[in-house]
């Protein structure tokens, strides 16, 4: 038997496994493990992301070689077979060359790669990165014929916009990883479903909201507030739905304490309506610009139908938010 032909073959075996193993190994690997090293000063890891980065020019340049190397592989075991039998053996050679590149230049190496893709993609770094920039010009042209195949068949409505669902499944394998604690993935999923919700999704209804009527005596209405938690309260007129204002408690029982004459008319602050169909990031913008705390919400008929305040709305990001002077009780009311 040729033993250079032997060791030749054996060569391009190993390559093929190192070919098969890189491209599962930087499929599999893990950037964001990646850049926590990187922050650490692992110059390897450095590497392996700079090939991470580029995975479109990596997948290709790794794609050449396997290719390379397979048919080298098969043409080298065709001259061995016909060398040390006949060409009657060829197939029996062929057959056999397709198994041993099967297992040993495939299946195997990306089963390990798959198992320690960090390990892998840390080893390979410093040969793949030189790889990938020596064969750029040749990776270059063969992705630009691909790309011009690719955009025959491609319709205008194919897109790359990543999904929420992608967004969320992201945020969970970053917590498998160790990187987000459970806290802060369940912040970062609210604020990913946050630009989602209504104003009607969120509101107090009416019918729940703690109010008071604008013809109530003073001393009963200061009485009433002074065991009150909340900072603000919606002022109705004749109906509860009829709101004219909302009246802020600390400012009314400053005055009635002083014996100051009060004149909740004159004390009312303007009450905002917004739609029930009004997006809450839309609703947080226009409350933080006009720096409301408390707001109305209508219907298509205009008949106020619930109420949000600020804190509300911060709620559904960070959860429960006690009001300045709230007790602890149901700040939902308000």
């Amino acid at each position: 038997m040729d033993a250079d032909s032997l060791i030749l073959f054996l060569f391009f075996l190993l390559c093929s496994a190192y070919c098969a193993s890189a491209e599962t190994a930087y499929t599999a690997v893990s950037r964001v493990r990646l850049r926590t090293m990187v922050d650490k000063g692992n110059k390897k890891a450095k590497k392996a992301l700079w090939v991470c980065d580029r995975f479109d020019k990596t997948l290709t340049t790794i794609l050449i070689g396997n290719n390379v190397f397979h048919a080298s592989c098969a043409a080298l075991s065709t001259l061995l077979v016909i060398k040390q039998f006949s060409s009657e053996y060829v197939v029996y050679g062929t057959l056999l060359t397709t198994i041993i590149v099967y297992l040993f230049a495939e299946m195997i190496p990306k089963s390990v790669a798959k198992v320690r893709s960090e390990e892998i993609a840390l080893l390979y770094a410093p040969s793949m990165a030189l790889f990938v920039k020596v064969l750029t010009p040749v990776s270059f042209l063969f992705s630009g014929i691909s790309a011009i195949i690719s955009r025959l068949f491609s319709s205008e409505t194919d897109s790359n916009t990543v999904t929420e669902e992608d967004l969320i499944n992201i945020i969970e394998t970053i917590e498998d990883e160790g990187v987000l604690d459970p806290e802060k993935q369940a912040l970062v999923n609210s604020a990913i479903e946050f630009g989602n919700k209504l104003a009607e999704d969120i509101m107090v209804p009416i019918e729940e909201m703690v109010s008071v009527s604008s013809t109530t005596p003073i001393d009963e209405l200061a009485s009433f507030l002074k065991t009150s938690p909340y900072s603000r309260v919606p002022v109705y007129e004749g109906d509860k739905d009829n709101i004219v204002g909302i009246l802020p408690v600390t400012v009314f029982l400053s005055k009635y304490a002083m014996k100051a004459p009060v004149t909740v008319r004159k004390m009312l602050m303007k009450p905002y309506v917004f739609d029930s169909k009004t997006e809450i990031t839309q609703l947080l913008s226009r409350m933080r610009l006009n720096k409301l705390h408390m707001v109305f919400v209508c219907d298509e008929n205009r008949n106020k139908v619930g109420i949000i305040t600020m804190e509300d709305i911060l709620e559904e990001l960070v959860g429960d938010i006690q009001d300045e002077s709230d007790t602890g009780e149901g700040l939902q009311l308000m």
